[in-house]
């Protein structure tokens, strides 16, 4: 009986060790929900400003573009507590342009189609993470190709030739389950000058800026 009773009180003893043993084992961290890759799909409308220069005559002529685009992209983030920093690559298809009487005083006037008919951009991020949801800046290369005809004709080289530029912007994401987000940018797109037509003593070139706001899904691995 004497063995059995000290048994017990070596047992009940040990007890509250063996619990401070086992609540104080450290744990293995979970990997953030926000690391790793990702494609997505999105929608998006944009507006902006296509600018006309000639060296025969002083002065710009602006003309108002829109329309729609559909993207999809691929990207990777890493992120450490509320930090996040990644890259993105994307592709939309779009028709944001203009149709319409272009008039470039002294030199012509024609019945101009602009559209932009491709755009890709390679896209550094950064943002802060709070929950569910990330806040995040944006900021790239992008390279667009585009249509341009006159009275129905098709002008030469513009299409073979892509534009270049930048994007920057800022968007945020919201995840809605353990591997999907739902993600609302916004980017502002300048591309550089671009000589449309070069003739009769002058060379009319072209600049394009535009405004866009788009919405998607995001699929992350």
């Amino acid at each position: 009986m004497k063995f059995i009773a000290a048994a017990l009180i070596s047992s009940i003893t040990a007890l509250p060790t063996a619990a401070a043993d086992y609540l104080t084992t450290p744990t293995v961290q979970q990997t953030s929900p926000w690391s790793g890759s990702y494609i997505g799909v999105s929608g998006g409308v944009g507006s902006g400003t296509l600018n006309f220069t000639t060296d025969a005559a002083p002065g710009q002529l602006s003309s108002s573009i829109g329309g729609l685009e559909a993207v999809i992209r691929a990207g990777y983030d890493y992120s450490q507590e509320s930090f996040l920093a990644g890259f993105v690559a994307d592709y939309s298809i779009s028709n944001i342009g203009l149709t319409g009487n272009v008039t470039i005083p002294d030199i012509a006037s024609t019945e101009a189609e602009y559209r932009l008919t491709g755009l890709g951009t390679l896209r550094a991020r950064v943002g802060v993470i709070q929950h569910n949801n990330l806040f995040y800046a944006h900021a790239g290369a992008a390279i667009a190709t585009m249509s341009v005809s006159a009275d129905g004709n098709d002008v030469a080289g513009v299409i073979d030739n892509p534009r270049f530029g930048f994007v920057g912007g800022v968007g945020h994401e919201y995840a809605v389950a353990e591997h999907a987000t739902i993600q609302t940018e916004y980017s502002y797109v300048h591309l550089g000058e671009f000589d449309v037509f070069t003739g009769a003593g002058a060379t009319l070139t072209d600049q394009l800026s535009f405004h866009k706001i788009s919405t998607g899904l995001n699929f992350r691995f």
